[in-house]
């Protein structure tokens, strides 16, 4: 028993460590979470995924991931409904929102990779949210997804 919980201990810990080295500027005492978020409708229409990597040492949050808008192959269950997937990332602190990003696709899988807050003041980010919504041909989102929460770790 102890010998399978070390060698999953061993497992994770290589995990994290192969991750940490894909963000540039990761620090071995940063913390590396995994985040997801969908847009809520019944047939999984548009979703993000990816890691956040939270610096020790500075204020900032790396993301890396990938934002999915389907139908992206034939095999998808619903019909394409024209509209697009817009993923939201908003970094925020006790005085609120102090950075933020959006990534898109639309039929496809779009990867990404940024940082909030490295243009903000020096206040450490206490949490980030993430939100899928829809969109049509209009500028105002036809429908979002629950916002999923994530807080600083260190």
């Amino acid at each position: 028993m102890l010998l399978r919980l070390s060698r999953r201990l061993g497992i994770a810990l290589g995990a994290a460590a192969i991750i940490g080295l894909a963000v540039p500027g990761v620090a071995n005492a940063d913390a590396v979470h995994r985040f997801s978020a969908n847009s809520g409708d019944a047939c999984g229409y548009g979703y993000t995924f990816g890691h956040m990597t939270w610096s020790s040492s500075a204020p900032v949050v790396g993301v890396q991931g990938s934002v999915v808008d389907n139908p992206v192959d034939r095999t998808f269950p619903c019909r394409d409904d024209g509209r697009i997937t817009v993923a939201f990332f908003v970094a925020l602190n006790a005085n609120g929102a102090v950075d933020r990003q959006a990534q898109r696709a639309d039929n496809s899988e779009q990867t990404f990779a940024f940082r909030l807050g490295s243009n903000t003041a020096p206040a450490r980010i206490s949490h980030v949210t993430v939100q899928v919504c829809r969109f049509s041909t209009n500028a105002v989102p036809d429908y979002c997804g629950r916002t999923q929460t994530y807080r600083n770790p260190l």
